[in-house]
């Protein structure tokens, strides 16, 4: 169940047959332990989130400035189902991709696909401390709108997304930049941000990742399980 960090979904690993992470390598069992924390505290801010928010007045959806950012390989067009037609941006175009792995998921022209669910990025914006979809944050953020479609009989919610993401940014020579996660950026899922997806059903949501700098590219990491990468995508900042 995506709703669960606690437990570590990797392909292949059952109650019968658990991970030995004393016979895995050290670095393996780092990184899988550290992408377990950064659900964690995800989950603790989307909590966050919406409790503020819950307690705020007024703010609608955000809106974004047009061209706000652009994908480094994407040419940016139109979402006409988005609710804010003329400032969307359609996530499609060629990313840096791994092959497929041996259990089918990949990452391509933003879209994750596993055998369990799929995740499309639909558009995405930076947004200022202070303004709409940014009210309580000390940073500013860039945020994704994104469907998820249940393909199983498994629950499935839209949180699945901080599951299979990380936002980086390389502005650090000596180490690895994990981008936290922010407060949700659109109201209009507060309700529904953790709902449960029927199969065959598609809910929207949006996350925010808060900004180190607004100058280096923020570089979107899919993974399948706590360690498999499938593909990435940058965004430039403007």
């Amino acid at each position: 169940m995506y709703g669960s960090p606690d437990v570590d979904r990797r392909d292949g690993d059952t109650a019968e047959n658990p991970i030995d992470s004393e016979s895995e390598p050290p670095m393996l069992h780092l990184l899988r332990s550290m992408r377990l924390l950064r659900a964690l505290q995800a989950s603790v801010a989307l909590s966050a989130g919406l409790l503020l928010a819950g307690c705020g007045t007024g703010g609608g959806t955000a809106e974004a400035p047009a061209e706000t950012v652009t994908v480094t390989v994407t040419a940016g067009t139109e979402d006409p189902d988005s609710p804010d037609e003329a400032d969307s941006t359609d996530e499609t175009g060629e990313d840096s991709q791994v092959p497929e792995d041996a259990s089918g998921s990949t990452f391509q022209d933003g879209v994750l696909s596993t055998s369990e669910l799929r995740i499309k990025i639909t558009r995405h914006e930076v947004i200022d401390v202070g303004a709409p979809g940014n009210e309580y944050g000390d940073k500013p953020v860039i945020a994704f709108w994104y469907e998820t479609t249940n393909l199983s009989d498994d629950e499935v919610d839209p949180s699945a997304f901080i599951f299979h993401f990380n936002a980086l940014q390389d502005n650090n020579p000596d180490a690895i930049n994990e981008l936290e996660v922010g407060m949700l950026p659109d109201d209009r899922f507060l309700e529904t941000q953790s709902e449960k997806i029927k199969q065959g059903g598609t809910v929207e949501c949006a996350i925010a990742y808060e900004l180190d700098d607004t100058v280096t590219p923020v570089e979107l990491v899919a993974y399948e399980g706590f360690d498999e990468v499938l593909g990435s995508a940058v965004y430039e900042l403007k």
